[in-house]
């Protein structure tokens, strides 16, 4: 299947699950009987504001609400995509219970800052087929154990804060992602910084204190367990 056709059936697909939706008496909300998505949460993720009455979703919505989330402003932009790009974003797409965009984004940050290097978006895709391609065929694979022994300093600098993570490392890690959150759920989390190994620091330039850390180790194909929180030093 071409990309454009894929990220045309996941509209569709996103569009059926929102016409099962329907008002439940008890909770006085409404809710879906999705066969695709787990739309109510995109909802909330995206700020569609499905509890209203008169709350409507057209094909068009939909469109719009896949590109965003396959990393897109709308859905324009991820029609004039390169190809490479495309499939890139249809391979995470099709994996995203394994690998968030975010995700991908400071993996290939990672290669690029250690390695001085800026990838074309053809190099991209060698990384990710080489990397990911097996990733849902392998569905006994164990996940790493969660880093132990997280911890979070903070220094005041100049440019802002330079915040050091160190944590003990883990067997056939190959890089690490630390994620925050200025709450104490990890469902907030957010990819922050990435390294190939104990400590990575990370520049604050603004003075936004953010409290709770976690941490996943990378094999090269998914992530591991969540390392229990952390809090900075501050």
């Amino acid at each position: 299947m071409e990309h454009i056709d894929y990220f045309k059936l996941q509209a569709k697909n996103l569009l059926k699950d929102f016409k099962t939706r329907f008002f439940n008496e008890e909770t006085k909300l409404y809710e879906y009987k999705p066969k695709f998505f787990d739309i109510s949460s995109i909802f909330i993720d995206f700020d569609f504001p499905d509890y209203k009455d008169d709350f409507s979703f057209t094909l068009m919505n939909a469109q719009h609400l896949i590109a965003k989330m396959a990393g897109y402003e709308n859905w324009g932009e991820l029609t004039k995509a390169p190809i490479s790009e495309l499939e890139i974003r249809h391979i995470i797409f099709d994996s995203i219970h394994k690998i968030s965009f975010d995700e991908w984004n400071m993996y290939i940050q990672n290669i690029e800052k250690e390695k001085h290097i800026r990838l074309s978006s053809k190099e991209k895709l060698e990384i990710i087929k080489k990397e990911f391609m097996n990733i849902n065929s392998d569905s006994k694979r164990k996940l790493l154990a969660a880093p132990k022994n997280l911890y979070a300093f903070m220094l005041p600098i100049l440019a802002g804060y330079k915040i050091t993570f160190s944590f003990d490392a883990v067997e056939y890690a190959q890089s690490y992602l630390i994620y925050s959150s200025d709450i104490n759920d990890i469902s907030t989390a957010k990819p922050l910084a990435a390294g190939q190994f104990s400590p990575i620091e990370y520049i604050a330039h603004h003075q936004t204190y953010v409290p709770y850390y976690w941490v996943r180790a990378f094999d090269g194909k998914e992530y591991g367990e969540w390392s229990a929180i952390a809090r900075t030093n501050r």
